[in-house]
């Protein structure tokens, strides 16, 4: 007889929950612009290249502000993908803590290379500095 989730999964989610939300609170209250606190890429510090996650940080950190289009001036990418990540991790903490997720939603292998190949694209084009395309930088 399945009871549900363990109580060590249980307290694993709880711990890891915990954890996100922490993190979320100290990237509201430290900006990644000017505290420091925060490691810079390790792809742009090699290549002196935007990776297509460069700004990311920015980016949720001005969302929390309720700074929609400042956000996505830093990565539009990251902020269009978050919701499906939010629903991913929302789902998995409530596989945790009760035993089943939120209702599954079949995304076509299509869809996945075609993600995969924007975000290659997307990388590409923010590294091109040329009027129309700077925008993508971070």
């Amino acid at each position: 007889m399945n009871g549900g989730p363990s109580i060590r999964s249980r307290l694993e989610t709880i711990a890891l929950t915990g954890g996100a939300i922490l993190a979320l609170v100290v990237l509201y209250q430290w900006d990644p612009a000017v505290s420091g606190m925060y490691p810079s890429c390790p792809f742009q510090a090699l290549t002196g290249w935007y990776c297509p996650g460069c700004g990311t940080l920015r980016a949720i950190h001005h969302l929390l502000h309720g700074r929609i289009f400042t956000a996505m001036g830093f990565n539009a990418l990251a902020i269009l993908t978050l919701p499906f990540m939010g629903y991913a991790l929302v789902s998995e903490a409530a596989r945790g803590l009760i035993g089943r997720g939120l209702p599954g939603i079949f995304i076509p292998a299509a869809f996945i290379w075609a993600y995969l190949a924007l975000v290659l694209v997307f990388g590409i084009l923010r590294n091109i500095p040329y009027g129309p395309l700077s925008w993508l930088a971070p």
